[in-house]
Formats: structure tokens, sequence, C-alpha cells
């Protein structure tokens, strides 16, 4: 503080600035171009230093720099530090320290005023200045640290600046040093403190913390001096003309109503977004913070309240035209008016300090009350059964609205609904505000969570479970009979309902059982929200699901989906021959899992549905007709020895033959990888793909025609002794005669006109 103090003397007589250079080539640069009054301030690593001096040999430095392409940066300081300039601040900074005692440290002590270790007892007034007006031996004090052993170093500054020069002096001097800064320029995560962090990482590094050091306990709150830099309070003294804008004098209550620059108007305004009102963004409609409309209702009432100077007032035929969007990247200047003649009101906006036109949200016109044959009527819920929805089901069924609620709206602490015609909703207290300067009339928060009531019967009232909210819109006559009344509990009345509006009745009650407020002919009209999606719902995602299949016959599916891969009309060439053999060497590892010692598998004891037999047929019958099984009365007789090479070998044999055929080698690796194991069939699982998609396809493994082709049929003579007949996958008669009367094993199948 002191040090401050003295150096303000000098504020405007002189700069600093960083050079990447070192100290000899920095005097030797300012020397060459005649800029005798430049200083070396700090000499900060092996390339780097700070030079001080007069302002305009320090500009002359820069652009000289410049020229020679060298980094010169003028730092933003109105101070020569470390200069000559200031030497004659040094009978007033030694005569205004007090008085020192230095001790002996509990630790080493480094000095950058020595650039080593230093004795703690000879911190005298002497060697503080000595801290002001020498050059800052930083390099050499990192130096010393690193021959010490140290290896970690914490920078505790508002910005790290000097860690990127600790890194340089280990580096230069073959040392292994970690760095970590305490707080950044950037805007902080919320919830997380940047000195835990740094505390954190420095425990990661191998520190080990101490509750203590010493048995020294900290003191924080320590007396400083005043800094001469400090802010100081420059307001004027109170006049007439003085507008209490934000309550901050406690003049006079300030509420959403906002201030009046005369007050003896009807005009009030006030400045709104989502930081200076963080609670009531909470009310988040498709996305987007909107005011609710329980706000413009406190607004409209304050403003009645004040005019007629009387708490019990009453707003008739009050209008929300348009929604009013609280953002954090823009204030709203919010506009009041009430005709005193007419009572009108009419709540406006535009942005602040622009010319723009402005914008009406929501008009009303305010009066005494007048007494309703309403007042008159005891109201309470009906006494018979009722359904109980708790706070958890009401904010459920509003979300799958669109509406989403923060805590300061979730109030509704129960719901009990009688029939489709009354709701009775009890309430938790309202919080208070966000805004320290801010009180409320009629609170909107307990009279949007009142609303809540009606939320929590959408889905019956509208027939959907979600969809489009209904949005209040029109308040035929709200009355108010006490200002800043905690509303506790309330009754809604439905009149009439449809899938586009709703008439509606609302009292709210005190703890006392008073009616608080009164809110008749509401109606609720059914808006189409846009649905603003965020990123996250329209990305893609990976996520685990569980699977209804069970082994690996998910990956049998599709390798069975390779067997109709292609349908063009080309030969076959030699790697997709091998990969048919590769088919072949898995149905016939199915074939040998269905198959009993002897090597016999029996239709009548293919497991599964329908299609799930046909697919298991289907394979079967590929064996057949590449003649490595035989079929016989009731089945199929299967060697127990494989016919074909391996997977594995037939993989490596295709990539040979074409490097280029990567899905057909994914597909046989994924074919490989579910078939390496012992396969059993899931009795559950009736939709094999592979049955599917030959049956949509109906063509020839050999020659990708269809089966009914002429050249198909001709070619049939020629095809190689892998691909010998026809692919019969569309055969269904398995699962036919399993359903049908007929049980016999002979029956013959209408397509491939088997037995």
């Amino acid at each position: 503080a002191k040090r401050s103090k003295s150096q303000d003397l000098f504020a405007g007589k002189g700069k600093m600035a960083a050079a990447v250079m070192n100290e000899e080539t920095a005097l030797a640069f300012a020397k060459t171009h005649g800029l005798n009054e430049i200083g070396v301030a700090a000499i900060n690593a092996p390339n780097s230093v700070t030079i001080s001096g007069p302002t305009d040999e320090i500009q002359a430095f820069r652009d000289a720099a410049r020229k020679a392409q060298t980094v010169v940066h003028v730092l933003d300081i109105n101070y020569p530090f470390h200069h000559p300039i200031i030497d004659s601040a040094r009978d007033l900074f030694l005569a205004d320290l007090p008085t020192i005692e230095p001790k002996s440290g509990a630790c080493t002590y480094v000095s950058t005023v020595t650039g080593g270790i230093y004795d703690c007892r000879g911190l005298d007034a002497d060697y503080w200045w000595r801290n002001v007006r020498d050059p800052v031996l930083f390099k050499s004090a990192a130096e010393t640290a690193l021959d010490l052993g140290c290896n970690l170093f914490i920078e505790i500054s508002p910005r790290s600046i000097l860690s990127n020069y600790v890194s340089e002096i280990a580096k230069h001097a073959s040392h292994s040093a970690v760095v970590i800064g305490t707080l950044q320029r950037e805007t902080p995560i919320e919830g997380r403190d940047p000195v835990a962090q740094s505390f954190a990482r420095a425990i990661a590094h191998g520190v080990s913390p101490s509750v203590s050091r010493r048995s020294s306990k900290r003191d924080a709150f320590a007396g400083l001096p005043v800094l001469p830099l400090e802010p100081s309070v420059l307001k004027m003294a109170n006049t007439t003309d003085e507008v209490d804008i934000f309550g901050r004098e406690h003049r006079g209550s300030y509420s959403l109503l906002g201030w009046r620059t005369d007050p003896n108007s009807a005009h009030w305004k006030n400045h709104v977004d989502a930081q200076l009102f963080p609670d009531l963004a909470e009310h988040v409609v498709d996305s987007r913070a909107i005011l609710p409309g329980s706000g413009f209702v406190e607004i409209a009432v304050t403003a009645a309240q004040v005019h007629f100077g009387s708490d019990d007032v009453e707003l008739t035929n009050m209008e929300i035209v348009r929604p009013l969007e609280l953002r954090t990247d823009r204030l709203l200047e919010l506009s009041t008016i009430l005709s005193p003649e007419t009572g009108d009101i009419e709540i406006r906006s535009r942005e602040r300090l622009s010319s723009d036109d402005w914008t009406v949200h929501a008009v009303a016109r305010c009066r005494k009350p007048v007494e309703h044959a309403s007042d008159r009527q005891i109201w309470r819920a009906n006494e018979g059964e009722s359904a109980k929805l708790s706070s958890l089901e009401v904010y459920g069924t509003a979300e799958k609205f669109g509406l989403q609620y923060g805590p300061h709206f979730q109030l509704l602490r129960e719901a009990r609904v009688f029939g489709r015609n009354t709701v009775e909703v009890d309430l938790n207290a309202a919080e208070a505000p966000a805004h320290p300067y801010l009180t409320y009339n009629l609170n909107p928060f307990s009279v949007d969570a009142v609303f809540h009531g009606l939320v929590a019967m959408f889905d019956q009232l509208s027939g959907s479970d979600a969809g489009s909210p209904y949005i209040p819109v029109r308040f035929g006559s709200v009355r108010v009979g006490a200002r800043a009344k905690p509303i506790t509990r309330a009754v809604i009345e439905i009149e009439r309902f449809s899938g586009f509006s709703i008439k509606v009745n609302f009292r709210m009650f005190g703890e006392d059982g008073e009616i608080v407020a009164s809110f008749d002919d509401c109606r609720f009209r059914r808006t189409s929200l846009r649905r603003h999606h965020t990123l996250a719902s329209v990305a893609f995602h990976y996520e685990a699901v569980p699977s209804t299949m069970s082994g690996n016959f998910a990956r049998i599916g599709f390798a069975g989906g390779l067997l109709a891969a292609t349908t063009d009309a080309e030969a076959k060439d030699t790697a997709s021959l091998m990969l048919d053999a590769m088919i072949y060497r898995a149905c016939h590892e199915i074939a040998l899992s269905l198959a009993s010692q002897v090597g016999f598998v029996s239709v009548t004891e293919f497991p599964g549905e329908p299609n799930f037999r046909a697919f298991l047929a289907s394979c079967l019958f590929i064996l057949e007709d590449a003649g490595i099984a035989s079929s016989e009365e009731s089945g199929w007789r299967v060697p127990s020895e494989f016919t074909m090479p391996a997977v594995s070998e037939l993989l490596q044999e295709i990539y040979r033959e074409d490097s280029g055929a990567q899905a057909l080698r994914s597909g046989a690796a994924s074919c490989r990888a579910s078939l390496s194991g012992q396969w059993r069939p899931d009795p559950g699982h009736c939709r094999a793909r592979l049955h599917i998609r030959i049956r949509q396809q109906q063509a020839c493994v050999a020659c990708r025609r269809s089966l009914g082709d002429a050249r198909h049929r001709r070619a049939a003579r020629k095809r190689s002794p892998y691909t010998r007949t026809c692919l019969r996958t569309a055969c269904t008669c398995l699962g036919d005669r399993a359903e049908g009367p007929d049980r016999s094993p002979r029956h013959r199948c209408d397509r491939c006109r088997r037995t």
C-alpha cells in the first residue's frame, strides 16, 4: 500500500515495455538508437526483459524494434517502475513506512531483489525501497529455486503472466518443472472455485497439504491502509430532482413497476433482463425465458394501487398481447403508462438506449373494486373424492407440454382434482426476490404457481399426453384486497374447456383463510410452440440399449445380410465366390450346433417361431444345394467335419484378391467374430434379418438374377461347385406346416416343390 502511494506521484512520467531480448541486447539496442534514458526494470527469462523509461523513449524503442523485427509490447502501466525517475520519492517512502521489525522466517526465502536466498531478518525499510527501485531479478531467483530442488511453482495472481517465464527458465536450465496458475481472464465456470482447482492440481503433482504451517494462524481481518487507486464514493448530494431508480436509498419501495421521473406523473419505467431478474428468467416456455403473465398482473396492480392510493383495486379486461422475453444479452426498457382520465394501462418495451418503436405487451383498465355476486360465495373445494397430484407429477406434465419452471416457480405442493371442473392447490412460501432492492405486492411466483394447478390437468383437458400448452391471454377481472400478503392456497373453477381454450376462475387465499386476490373470466388459449431444439437434442449420440437377442445372433443376422447384399448382373469374381464359401462355412457351423451326435438335424426339433425356423431351414437348404448336407425324410444329414476352409483363411484370401473390398471384409469379420464361439439359437427370436432380406430379393446367389429369369436358368448349368443350385430361401413350408392342420413331414412346398 505504501509503495503504491509513493509511485502514484509519478503517474504519467514514464512507461514500461516487455521486450523479447536479454539484458545486454536491450541496453545495447537502446544505446545504438540514442535512447539513453532506457533502463532494464526486470530480467524475466533468458530471452525476455522489461524495460522502463520516459514515455517518448519507450515509444521510440518499440518503433525501432518493429523495424528490426523484434517483439516489443508496451505495457498498460502509467508509471516508470524500477527506474531512476522515482529516486526523488525515496525519502518520502522511507518516512511513510511504519517501524519494521523483521524476524527469521520458518522457510527458505528466495528474493527477487538479490536473486538468491535471503535472510528474512534483513527485510527492513531499505530492502523494501530496493524492491521498488532496483531491477527485478526474477530469472536469477527462479534458477535459485530450481537449484534447491523446487519443481512445482504456483503463481498467485489475477492473471497468469510469470508461468511462461518459469517454464522457459526451467527448459533453459534443463530442469523439469510444473507451473500452476490460480486465476484467469476467462469467464469462470459456475460452481467451480479456481483457487480450489489450483489446490487440487498441486496435490495431483505431489504436494502434501497441511492444515497449518509452524502453528501459524491465518489472519483474514488484518487492517490495511487505503490505496489511492481504490474506488471512492463520488455520489453528489441529494436534491429535489433526484430519482431513486432501484431503491438503493430506501426512500420508497422498488417494485417490478419501476420508478417515475416525476412523482406526480402516471408514467413508470424499469430495466429488465435475465441478469437483473434471474429468478423471473426461470419461467421458460419452449426453451426461452418469458416474463410470466402474473408479472404483467403485478405491474398493472401496482400501478393501480399507486394511482388510487389504495390496496383494494380491480383490473378489468386485461389482455396479454405479446410475450416479453428475458435475455442475458439484451437490456429492455419497460414502460408503463396509466391514463388518469380513463384508467387505461399499457405495458410496453423496447431495447434500452434505442430509438426503436415500442412493443405493446399488455393492456388493461383499472378502477376501484365493485362488488360481485361471487364475493358472497363461499369458495372451497368439493367434499367428494379427489385425485391428488404431487408436485413431481404436475411439473412432469408441464415439461411434456413445453413449459419448464425453475426452482423459484415450483411452489405447488399438492393439487387435488375434483372431476373436471374444480382443482384445489396448496402452495409453498415464495422465496425472497433475487434482486436486492425489489419487493412485490401480488407475488408473481405465487400467482403463477396457482396457474400450475390448471397445468396439472392439461392432459385431461386437451385429450393428449403432450403437445401445445394453454397460455393465459386474458383476465376479465382481477381484484386485489391486500398488499404483499402471501398466498398459501387457491381454488380453481373451470367453467368450460375445449381443445383450443379454457375459461376459468381463481380464488387465492392467505394463511388466515381470507381472499387475497380473485381472478374471474380468465381465458387460457392453446398455443402451438416452435419447439426450439437444443444442439444436444438433435445431435447423434452413442447409447447402450438392452438387446432382445441372446448369444451372438445379432451378428449372425448381419452375416446373413451378406447373402443378398448385391444384385448386380455381372459375373462373380473370385472374392465373391470365397465370400460364398465363408457363408457355407457359417451355415455349416449353425447346422452342427443344431445336429445330434450322429450329425442329423431334425425338422421337428427346430426352435423358435415360424420365421426363425424358416431361417434355419434356409441355412440347411444352402448346405444341401452346395452338396454339403444331404436331405432325408425328416431332416438333413450334416457331416461332422467342415468341407470349407476356416473363415479367417478365407478372409485373408479375400483381402489378397481385392484389397478395396472394405465392406465385404468388415462384414466377414463380424461374421467370423459371431461364429468363432459356440452358437446357440434363441427360441424367442422370430425376426431373423437373413430370412427377411432374402425373401424380399428372391435372387440367386450365383448369378444374382431373379429366380424366374431365363438367363438364370441357362447359367445354372455352368455354375461352380460352390453354387450348384439356386437359393430356395423363400420357402416357408416349415412354418406353414407347423401352424397348419397337416403335420406330416411329406408336405410339398408350393415354391421349391420339395417335400
